[in-house]
């Protein structure tokens, strides 16, 4: 049977153990949990894209594959903020809105230029705190 010293001992340890493990939000527990900052795509890469994302936020991925474009920019703003400058964005690239939706935990923007190319953005609250995550689309349909 445990002496009652050893006992005390370890519920003492144990709540120094769970005190420090509550702890560890704030900035040091973010940047642990993945908040560190946003890493940008090299700027070659940002060549490859339709418009000017540079007041959006930071480009982190860009990818193409057979007439689609992916690319994900992580922002320092909320949904709303973010939404709302989005337009001016699409329409200095030569798109025009075609429908729009905020639900205000996420939102999402659709968008063409001609009749060659569709495209859409989703904007998603994360991956940290004050961040906004935008997963733009865009698809060119070949000329017939």
């Amino acid at each position: 049977m445990p002496r009652p010293a050893a006992v005390a001992a370890r519920a003492a340890s144990t709540v120094v153990l769970v005190t420090a493990l509550a702890g560890c939000g704030g900035a040091a527990g973010e940047a642990s949990r993945g908040c560190a900052e946003p890493v940008p795509v090299a700027k070659s890469r940002l060549a490859a894209l339709p418009l000017d994302l540079d007041e959006v936020g930071t480009v982190t991925e860009v990818g193409s594959e057979a007439g689609h474009l992916a690319v994900t920019v992580v922002a320092e703003s909320t949904i709303d903020e973010s939404y709302a400058a989005l337009p001016a964005v699409l329409t200095a690239g030569g798109f025009d809105v075609v429908a729009e939706e905020n639900e205000g935990i996420e939102a999402d923007i659709f968008f063409v230029r001609g009749r060659r190319e569709t495209g859409s953005v989703k904007l998603v609250e994360g991956p940290c705190e004050g961040q906004v995550t935008l997963r733009l689309t865009v698809a060119s349909t070949p000329s017939r």
